[in-house]
């Protein structure tokens, strides 16, 4: 990722300068960008770089999620691949959404926690 970002110099704008690209744990990554042209960039140097030392993007778990209106309507590719572009999605757990909201997360967990204490057994 450190190489893939070398020449980067996009992604959200924290308060003291710094850009915000990506996130990542483990095999998982979110790769962040405010414009599609960007987005486009980012994603072909990550697959380029990680082609390097034998990794490679798995374009069917690929998604694209908008939270405004990019004025390039193109879509972003992965491996020659059109992504999906999603209004939520699943990352390390935790629903993400197009808006914001969080009730698809909120249901998720709620569904859980009931399903825990359908199983328990009176004492």
């Amino acid at each position: 990722m450190k190489k893939s970002l070398k020449n980067h110099n996009r992604g959200l704008e924290w308060a003291d300068g710094k850009k915000l690209c990506d996130l990542d744990f483990a095999d998982d990554m979110a790769l962040i960008e405010t414009s599609q042209t960007g987005m486009q960039k980012l994603s072909k140097e990550v697959e380029k770089m990680s082609g390097y030392v034998g990794l490679r993007m798995n374009a069917a778990k690929c998604k694209v999620l908008v939270s405004e209106c990019w004025a390039d309507p193109t879509a972003v590719m992965a491996e020659g691949v059109e992504v999906e572009v999603v209004e939520d999605f699943c990352y390390l757990g935790s629903y993400i959404s197009t808006n914001g909201n969080c009730n698809k997360k909120c249901s998720t967990r709620i569904g859980k926690a009931s399903s825990v204490f359908g199983r328990m057994k009176n004492i």
